[in-house]
């Protein structure tokens, strides 16, 4: 038993679980390794943001970051209609220049939904200078939220 004991809390220190882990300079913190002698990390959520749309519309979620990359590490949507949801990125108000689908169109039906992530991890990386938003193409009520982290 001790020996599994031991193994885990090895584990644990690794992975940075215990309150270490890599910090970046912007307060992001990243648990990881190392990839070709480079301390690389694993994104961790450090922003949520709420997702309330109820019309047929592209909403912001995750604002641009002109040097930086989102990672974004969790995100669920449920819908209380039938509706075509897409995750896209692109600069200008509500990502109306430069508009790229990153995931979708996900055709879902009333009181379904969609998830991806756990908060440890990137699920979509969104190259910097692109705001997050998401395009429903129903007046339908559709919740849920983003997770993410920038650097």
């Amino acid at each position: 038993m001790k020996k599994y004991l031991a193994i885990g809390l090895i584990i644990i220190g690794l992975l940075g679980l215990s309150g270490g882990g890599i910090s970046t300079n912007d307060g992001s913190t990243l648990v990881g390794g190392v990839s070709n002698n480079v301390g690389t990390g694993i994104p961790i959520t450090n922003q949520t943001a709420d997702i309330n749309i109820s019309s047929a519309v592209t909403q912001q979620i995750i604002p641009a970051t002109s040097s930086k990359v989102n990672y974004i590490t969790h995100i669920h949507i449920i819908v209380g209609g039938a509706s075509n949801v897409s995750i896209v990125y692109g600069t200008g108000s509500n990502c109306a220049s430069s508009q790229q689908t990153i995931d979708g169109p996900l055709p879902l039906t009333a009181s379904t939904g969609y998830s991806a992530g756990s908060g440890v991890g990137a699920v979509l990386v969104i190259p910097s200078g692109q705001a997050v938003c998401i395009t429903s193409s129903s007046a339908v009520q559709l919740g849920g939220a983003v997770s993410w982290t920038t650097y």
